[in-house]
């Protein structure tokens, strides 16, 4: 009798819920099955549109980029050509400045986003880049191997940049000759506010012109380091007995720059106990000033211990 009344019961409530679906819409079943449906077709219809917005956007980069397909296939990826008018406004700027459809190609394969940049962000960088000097004929050379000029700010990093190595450079010519070559804005990859108080150090101790110009052209990042630390540098390489009048005192900074004071000390103390005097120290870094790593100890073992080749061997060799 009590299982008969359960069962009764669970009729009942499920009876009651049907009659209230069935007073909320006398079709809502059909209707939550349309209503799937659509969800099921919208869904289905974006990787479709997706597809549409990649086909067309290889086409583009084939038809007015001069891209292979395989390559505008990848590059496809990386960007999204929904309207092609900003696209053709910023390829028609770049060939009224007189770049080569080869140059185009090699600068939207390597940032395929400047076809999304605003006429109003590239222009001003292509007449600054004229107000310094630079001809018609020297910008798309220049943007081609810098790629990232077009990616930075002209206002926060490329004028700021600039005027500080001006700054330090004084003469424009020498300037210019520094800029235009193709890794000649490696220096905006560092905080240029150091380079003059390094610098300084430098010309007071009398390191010659064609030294500055080595660690600023070679060592930026040594010339652009902390002003405390690049003191440090070349007070330590003073120490060492590195001849600030030659070239090797620049390759000692870079190095000093890429490694602790600790462990050159360590490394130094390692060459004494080999029989190297000071000055024989500054002939071993004229020489190996870019092997100096970590294992520079255990070579200097094997070469003395097991070759049984004596410290004047060393320094003498062409290695």
């Amino acid at each position: 009798m009590i299982n008969f009344l359960i069962a009764r019961s669970f009729v009942s409530q499920a009876c009651q819920r049907r009659s209230r679906l069935g007073f909320l819409h006398p079709n809502a079943s059909h209707i939550f099955n349309s209503f799937s449906s659509v969800v099921k077709s919208s869904e289905s219809a974006k990787p479709k549109q997706k597809k549409v917005h990649e086909s067309s956007t290889v086409s583009y980069l084939m038809n007015s980029c001069g891209i292979s397909p395989k390559l505008a296939f990848e590059v496809s990826k990386k960007v999204n050509l929904k309207d092609p008018d900003n696209p053709t406004l910023i390829l028609n700027l770049f060939k009224s400045y007189g770049f080569s459809n080869s140059q185009i190609s090699k600068i939207v394969i390597k940032h395929p986003s400047v076809l999304l940049t605003q006429e109003n962000i590239l222009l001003p960088k292509l007449k600054f880049f004229e107000s310094i000097g630079f001809s018609r004929s020297e910008i798309p050379e220049l943007l081609t191997y810098n790629i990232r000029l077009l990616v930075w700010s002209l206002r926060n990093r490329i004028i700021p940049g600039y005027e500080g190595l001006k700054s330090v450079i004084g003469d424009n010519h020498e300037m210019h000759t520094i800029i235009s070559k193709r890794k000649g804005w490696h220096f905006l990859h560092y905080d240029v506010k150091n380079l003059a108080p390094n610098l300084k150090v430098l010309r007071e101790l009398g390191v010659p012109k064609s030294s500055l110009n080595v660690l600023l052209n070679r060592f930026t990042s040594a010339a652009s380091v902390d002003h405390a630390k690049f003191v440090e540098h070349v007070k330590f390489a003073k120490e060492i007995g590195v001849n600030p009048f030659r070239v090797t005192f620049i390759y000692s900074i870079h190095a000093l720059s890429m490694t602790k004071k600790s462990t050159w000390e360590s490394k130094l103390d390692i060459y004494e106990r080999c029989g190297w005097s000071r000055l024989s120290e500054e002939m071993f870094l004229e020489k190996f000033v870019f092997r100096f790593q970590e294992s520079a100890p255990e070579l200097l073992n094997i070469y003395l211990d097991q070759l049984k080749h004596s410290p004047e061997a060393l320094k003498s060799s062409s290695v």
